[in-house]
């Protein structure tokens, strides 16, 4: 009897096996790991944004906007190094440095440090140092705004005839080839008496951009109010740019809510997979099922085992289906995590932390084997 069901068993295995559908469903999971990011690579467009600066009230409004932008992207490569640094633990290559702190921000005073002890250059041969050979290497943010020079007939242009003069590099003819300027600020040369700024934008401005532009005008302003009113210019210069130190405080890195979206990844994509697996290879026993009724081909099967053998065989094929693409699917997702380097490893690995142990694999596998027969039944 049991030499039956198996032989059945085998013959249900090959017949599904051997279908295109079964491969094409089969590799569905190892393509998409393998193609993502190379798809992602050759098909994402920049995020950068081009800014143009034309300051004709003396050149120091637009100097101390450049100064800001160029703070805030190295803060943000700072607090992404830090990330870095922190998930591959490698805190050892620098204990004294800004970039090794457990933080998710840093204030100005802790950029400034950064860019004064060698910023990200250094930052990355103090970690080759250390690091294994086959680690990722880190690859900084790309940044989100760059500044691009005006032409000098626009830098000089007037308030009146300044529109026509920006329209072409707002709005490039399509034959010119040109990329659009996605914000272009004019500081007129009665700022300080006058608060006025003109700001173009290609489109919705970030409002990011928009508050770190007031944040600098605006103490440019109380600057040269308090210098109009007899103030000495190094202390309306101090004076306006007080602010307060926030010292913030987050739960480490995955915990709090990341912990539970990182830890929901693991269920959903487990019960995605066995719900996939179940349903496809049941659909495919039905479907040999039919054909072979059709072809008359059960009637001579039936000849040789009885109806229990020839329904335990298909059972036990099926799962054995269901199985195997459980398995090379579980097999990528692994690889994908621990062979790899990438976005998707560093996705996969957290969510892998908590049925790390044996006793959890164990676990799983006792209450998930009985469900592929269980469900056919």
């Amino acid at each position: 009897m049991i030499q039956h069901i198996m032989l059945v068993a085998a013959r249900e295995f090959r017949q599904i096996a051997a279908t295109r559908s079964f491969w094409l469903t089969l590799l569905i999971l190892p393509a998409a790991l393998a193609l993502g990011p190379l798809t992602s690579r050759f098909t994402g467009r920049s995020n950068t944004e081009t800014v143009m600066l034309i300051d004709q009230s003396g050149g120091s409004v637009a100097k101390a906007i450049r100064q800001q932008i160029d703070t805030n992207e190295q803060r943000a490569v700072l607090i992404d190094l830090a990330r870095y640094v922190k998930r591959h633990d490698l805190q050892r290559a620098a204990p004294d440095a800004v970039w090794t702190r457990d933080a998710r921000w840093f204030g100005d005073g802790d950029v400034q440090a950064f860019v004064a002890a060698g910023g990200l250059k250094a930052a990355r041969t103090r970690i080759a140092e250390i690091a294994p050979e086959d680690a990722k290497k880190y690859e900084a943010p790309e940044p989100n705004y760059k500044i691009v020079p005006a032409p000098p007939e626009v830098a000089i242009a007037p308030g009146p005839t300044i529109d026509q003069q920006l329209e072409p590099l707002l709005r490039p003819a399509d034959k010119s080839g040109r990329k659009p300027i996605d914000y272009i600020l004019l500081i007129p040369p009665e700022f300080g008496s006058s608060p006025v700024v003109r700001l173009w934008a290609n489109g919705q401005p970030r409002a990011a951009f928009v508050t770190a532009l007031q944040g600098v005008l605006t103490g440019e302003l109380r600057t040269r109010f308090l210098q109009s009113n007899g103030v000495a210019t190094g202390t309306a210069a101090a004076a306006s740019v007080i602010a307060p130190a926030i010292s913030v405080t987050t739960p480490p890195e995955g915990s709090g809510r990341e912990r539970v979206i990182i830890r929901s990844i693991l269920p959903l994509a487990s019960a995605y997979i066995l719900m996939m697996s179940l349903l496809l290879s049941g659909s495919w026993m039905l479907q040999g099922a039919i054909e072979e009724r059709s072809n008359k081909l059960i009637e001579t099967v039936l000849a040789c085992v009885t109806p229990n053998e020839l329904m335990y065989g298909k059972l036990i094929g099926t799962v054995g289906i269901g199985l195997a693409m459980v398995v090379t699917w579980v097999a990528c997702g692994l690889f994908a995590a621990y062979a790899t380097q990438g976005d998707i490893a560093e996705l996969i690995k957290p969510a892998l932390e908590p049925v790390s142990s044996v006793g959890s694999i164990a676990t799983i596998l006792f209450f998930c084997s009985p469900s592929a027969p269980m469900a056919q039944i």
